[in-house]
């Protein structure tokens, strides 16, 4: 039987908020549960994409290359996954995670506390790639484009797209 990891994706408002206080509740621990009986969120496949800029060199008929290294680019997580029970069980029939994971999406990646994103990261069993807001660095929430099998009941497939802060 293969291991199920868990993932889990935070976001900061306040200076004080911290992922490990156990009343911290803006987040989503992924594969938490393997019952897909009751509302749940699962990670299937994780692309972490680390890119350098290279930038074509801008003066024509000088003697340099033509590309150029301009540093560190993008780190770019896709965080591919579903939930179980599109129309969820609470009270007024929304999926708790499907309504986080919108709330995210429509939502400030930033505020005066986190200019720069105010999400994070923590990856079970790849923390060199885990990520937590602070001050001067974030991640910023891009998009969540969902995959809706309108021929099934089965779950809801989505992949969320989050990006580091130049700083």
């Amino acid at each position: 039987m293969s291991r199920v990891r868990q993932l889990t994706i935070f976001r900061y408002t306040n200076p004080g908020d911290n992922i490990t206080n156990p009343g911290f509740t803006d987040k989503i621990v992924f594969n938490s549960s393997q019952d897909t009986k009751i509302q749940n969120a699962f990670v299937h496949h994780l692309v972490i994409t680390p890119s350098r800029d290279v930038a074509k060199n801008p003066v024509p008929n000088v003697d340099l290359a033509e590309h150029q290294d301009t540093g560190f680019g993008d780190l770019l997580y896709e965080v591919q996954g579903s939930i179980s029970i599109r129309d969820g069980g609470s009270v007024n029939g929304t999926n708790v995670y499907a309504a986080k994971i919108k709330t995210w999406s429509e939502e400030s990646s930033e505020n005066a506390s986190f200019p720069y994103g105010r999400f994070g990261i923590i990856i079970e069993d790849f923390a060199i790639y885990s990520f937590t807001p602070i001050a001067t660095s974030g991640l910023y929430f891009m998009e969540v484009p969902w995959d809706i099998d309108y021929e099934s009941d089965s779950a809801a497939p989505f992949t969320i797209k989050l990006s580091k802060s130049k700083q």
